[in-house]
């Protein structure tokens, strides 16, 4: 499937965005975007993204100081105060986290916009995220007619606004592109939707 450097997945968010057409900052923005997606309503603080960056190591680090606590303080026997210092961190670890995670967010929020929504508008006019069908029929799009870029770049913009015109418009284009998996979602739809009416006939919905 063809790439489009104007639709980027956000790393921290793993959503799709697509960057406005001939933006100048729009890759400090798109970063600004996965950034409010996940939660941070500013820039995400450098000693969270180092926090982060431990992974595995930050649940290590934690486990070794719950033994090491439970060495100092519990009378117990060593295999109990391994096994209990090894417990204690595998609590404390992903707690830690939520509430470190909560103390970026107070800190991004603290030097940048008042909440995620308002980050997201701030931003609007030079990324904006989409959604992953967008970005799947965007791709097909393009993988069919590299030709259409400028088009298929305006369309998923515009899309993403949201534009129900511009978002039919692109359905439209994909269904050419790529007809056998547009009918296959067609069938898809086309059966969810039975299912709900015969729920709703059912008097379970």
């Amino acid at each position: 499937m063809a790439e489009a450097s104007w639709l980027v997945t956000g790393s921290r968010s793993g959503r799709p965005i697509v960057l406005a057409p001939g933006g100048a900052e729009a890759s400090a923005a798109a970063a600004r975007v996965d950034a409010a997606l996940d939660g941070f309503a500013g820039p995400v603080p450098g000693w969270f993204r180092a926090v982060e960056r431990t992974r595995a190591g930050w649940f290590v680090l934690w486990m070794a100081l719950g033994v090491v606590l439970t060495l100092l303080t519990s009378p117990a026997t060593l295999a109990w105060q391994i096994a209990s210092g090894l417990t204690i961190g595998l609590v404390v670890a992903p707690v830690s986290l939520v509430l470190l995670r909560l103390l970026a967010r107070a800190q991004a929020r603290a030097r940048g916009a008042s909440s995620t929504d308002q980050a997201l508008r701030d931003v609007a006019g030079l990324a904006r995220p989409t959604t992953p069908d967008a970005a799947r029929q965007a791709a097909a799009v393009l993988a069919s007619d590299p030709r259409s870029e400028p088009r298929v770049h305006d369309l998923v913009w515009r899309a993403a606004k949201p534009d129900a015109g511009a978002r039919k418009e692109l359905e439209a284009l994909w269904e050419k592109a790529d007809p056998t998996t547009a009918a296959v979602q067609r069938r898809q739809l086309a059966q969810l939707q039975a299912d709900v009416d015969q729920l709703k006939a059912d008097g379970k919905a």
